[in-house]
């Protein structure tokens, strides 16, 4: 049989692995402790040993499926079935069957077999007993496999997420917030949303409300929580400031008003009673100040079970329980229950405005609040980083849900159901809204409702959700105009980097299932090539589309260190395989147009003059900044918002790395035609008000050529003014991200940009790769 070429599968892949007959055997026959195996992962206690395989399946050389371990078994009957986004263009779907070595972690290949992938996308529905090769003159396995390929169809403005662990709801309202507090910009004056006018609500401020209106429960999940953090601000007198209550304050009040009050908060495995941790996210703190209280504050570790002492100690180490989320009864609402989700922690330096001043508000605002951990600079001094996020407040079915999720963790962490409150089933039928909840989540941190068990995935044997990749992979599936994202950070599709992976030094070990060693760096999540799929199918069909993605400089921290320099060095990876593909697409039907008509990247900066009360230093004389970008949203062409707490990483989409959370929501007519004139088309025009200091006429077509232009025009004309020398005060904050792009999609560092350099540093815009840290803890 031979290869009859590649053939690009995109859509959905759902695979049953059965079982195999006739393995070799590759185990030393010798008994292994169960006390020594155990170490290293579970096992059946002594016994002679025979193989312990399991399967790996690869469209070519990119692994997307793994079985879970059948212990001492020539025969194993898995019966495991996967159902997985591909994207992906190949010639062959590999089956690697192997013999897991617990002692040596080395494992031993039993056999291989293929079937093309030309059959799986003909034939869609395909079941097959697949011949094995094997070295072993004496064995002649087979492999039990099920396949069914589903290809994308291009169904605009179809939303819905199907077979999904929370269904989508109707019912509730939603509330899009920019920024910690919102100001009411001129600009906004010409914002409507179905022809009244845009009047934009203050997110911490609304969350205060709804804490001090609660009656029976509040239940708090943070990855930081710093109980002296105040949600509301008098701006003009830090005096006042220091009199309104903290966040903690108001948790401890409405406990002893007889409030049902939990907080999970995340574990920082290296915060002590005597050391605030490297991350410095107030978990011990934040506990200690509960602690003679009725708040109940459980510090929740990231576990990882069943995988063996080594792989739980990684786990626990390197990802997080990154949800932030509030849920409240509300006698007000509908279903009787309101709830906070997105990328505002209610910890230091997360209040801002849409100013983001570096200087102005050192001494009113953000007194006692001063976060500087890029320049790490003195409040003396400044500049404090400008913090620019996206919150969102729902309400009804989808609300029971989120509160739902807090159910399930904490059942995890404490194993005590919580009481099932019976709230106000408010109506509110006239609501346009529709909202799925979507997650992050693996049973290694909640306990799953086991008549939802089917929407799961599985790996190893464990359970988990990863509807949130789902869900963003096929709103973007489904986008016919425009993209709009704005996140912390933005890799993945390690499939498709090419070029940087032959580059790649510390690729050095072939299907490797430890996870210390320095193996391919895999970011798995399709996010990005899926954007670069849907431009060039767009330039196939000769149609405008266009994608905005706003990221900041560079992670929050010293953008020298060894750990940023490499999340730039994969950001790069990603931005230049987008970048080629589109590319290749418009050579491929012959336009003469530029990648950069149809992708854009963007980040936000910030001048000002730091005036006569601050210390001059050289951290402050250009009176500059970026504004950090935390918001994890996506906008889809101004009908959809997707809002949570996960970033566009692997840490985030995987489903067994960080734990997340966030919301798809979208306002429909009666016949479920999404509306585009709506609250999320003025959402969109308000953040753009707000980083344009404007709204632009070209802007009103967000996928035209006439828009794209104008935002490059602009962008550029705000970089050219942040990195000057001279301070001018009060240039828009949208600026172009420092690279260039050439025709055939490779991207190198801006030609302003001395050296390649960030202004005022000596860090590398395109990052370096460490050759040292394993890629888990940076992807």
């Amino acid at each position: 049989m031979t290869d009859k070429g590649k053939i690009l599968l995109r859509g959905s892949l759902k695979v049953r692995i059965g079982h195999a007959k006739g393995l070799p055997d590759r185990d030393s026959h010798v008994l292994v402790p169960h006390d020594i195996s155990s170490w290293f992962g579970p096992s059946n206690g002594p016994s002679r040993n025979v193989s312990d395989p399991f399967t790996i399946v690869y469209i070519d050389d990119r692994q997307i499926i793994q079985t879970g371990v059948v212990q001492n078994n020539l025969n194993p009957v898995w019966n495991e079935e996967f159902q997985t986004e591909v994207s992906h263009e190949g010639s062959r779907l590999n089956f690697w069957l192997y013999d897991e070595d617990v002692v040596n972690k080395v494992n031993q290949k039993l056999g291989y077999g293929w079937i093309d992938l030309h059959d799986v996308a003909l034939d869609r529905m395909i079941r097959r007993e697949v011949p094995l090769e094997t070295p072993y003159e004496d064995t002649s396995p087979i492999l039990f496999v099920e396949i069914e390929y589903i290809p994308v169809v291009n169904h605009s403005g179809q939303y819905s997420l199907q077979d999904s662990y929370f269904p989508v709801r109707q019912s509730g309202d939603v509330v899009l917030y920019q920024d910690a507090h919102t100001l009411q910009l001129p600009a906004f004056t010409s914002i409507q949303a179905h022809g009244l006018p845009y009047t934009p609500r203050s997110c911490f401020s609304d969350m205060e409300q709804s804490l001090l209106k609660a009656k029976t429960f509040i239940y708090v999940t943070g990855w930081s929580l710093n109980h002296m953090t105040r949600l509301t601000r008098d701006p003009a007198s830090s005096e006042n400031t220091q009199k309104l209550p903290t966040i903690g304050e108001l948790l401890v009040k409405k406990a002893d008003e007889g409030v049902e009050v939990l907080v999970l908060v995340w574990n920082e495995p290296t915060s002590s009673n005597s050391y605030k941790g490297i991350l410095g996210v107030h978990d011990e703190t934040t506990n200690k100040f509960f602690k003679d209280t009725k708040v109940r504050c459980v510090l929740s570790s990231r576990q990882k079970e069943g995988r063996g002492w080594f792989e739980s100690f990684f786990t626990r180490t390197l990802y997080s329980h990154h949800q932030k989320t509030i849920v409240v009864d509300d006698d007000d609402v509908a279903e009787g229950v309101t709830a906070y989700i997105g990328g505002l922690d209610l910890t230091t330096g997360r209040y801002d405005d849409q100013n983001h001043y570096l200087f102005k508000t050192l001494e009113t605002s953000h007194f006692n609040d001063f976060h500087s951990p890029v320049v790490n600079s003195t409040v003396g001094e400044g500049p404090r980083l400008p913090w620019h996020d996206i919150h969102s407040r729902v309400t009804g079915f989808a609300a029971k849900d989120i509160l739902q999720n807090f159910r399930e963790r904490w059942l995890y962490d404490v194993n005590e159901e919580l009481a099932d409150y019976k709230t106000k089933a408010r109506d509110n039928t006239e609501s346009k809204w529709k909202v799925q909840v979507y997650r992050s989540i693996s049973e290694d941190s909640a306990v799953f409702d086991d008549g939802r068990s089917s929407y799961l995935l599985a790996k190893h044997g464990r359970s988990y959700e990863a509807s949130l990749h789902k869900g963003y992979v096929n709103a973007i599936r489904n986008a016919d105009r425009f993209i709009y994202i704005e996140s912390q950070f933005f890799m993945g599709s390690s499939h498709e980097w090419v070029q940087r992976l032959r580059d790649c030094k510390d690729w050095i070990v072939e299907h490797c299932s430890c996870s210390c060693c320095h193996a391919a760096p895999k970011a798995d999540n399709l996010i990005p090539i899926e954007i670069a799929r849907q431009i060039c199918d767009k330039i196939s069909d000769n149609e405008r589309f266009a994608v905005y993605i706003l990221i900041p400089f560079h992670p929050d921290g010293d953008p020298h260190s060894v750990h940023i320099q490499e999340m730039l060095y994969w950001q790069t990876a990603t931005m230049e395989m987008m970048y080629t593909q589109v590319a290749a697409a418009l050579k491929q039907h012959g336009r003469s147009a530029h990648p950069r008509d149809y992708l854009n990247f963007l980040c936000l900066g910030r001048r000002e003059n730091p005036g006569d009360g601050v210390e001059k230093s050289e951290k402050n004389k250009f009176g500059r900044s970026m504004i950090y970008i935390h918001s994890k949203v996506m906008i889809v062409d101004d009908e959809y918002a997707l809002v949570g707490t996960s970033n566009i990483n692997q840490r985030g989409m995987d489903g067994r790395r960080d734990t997340e959370i966030a919301v798809g929501c979208w306002e429909a007519q009666p016949d479920d035609t999404p509306i585009n004139c709506g609250h999320v088309q003025a959402f969109r025009k308000a953040l753009w008000s707000e980083h344009f200091g404007g709204y632009e006429d070209d802007f009103a077509i967000p996928e035209s050529l006439a828009c794209v232009k104008k935002v490059i025009e602009l962008g550029e004309k705000h970089w050219n003014s942040y990195t000057q020398d001279r301070i001018e005060e009060d240039i828009p904050h949208l600026l172009t991200y420092p690279i260039d792009i050439s025709r055939d999609g490779h991207v190198t560092y801006s030609a302003t940009c001395s050296g390649g350099h960030f202004p005022g540093t000596k860090a590398h815009i395109l990052g370096r790769k460490s050759g040292i840290l394993p890629s888990r803890l940076t992807l």
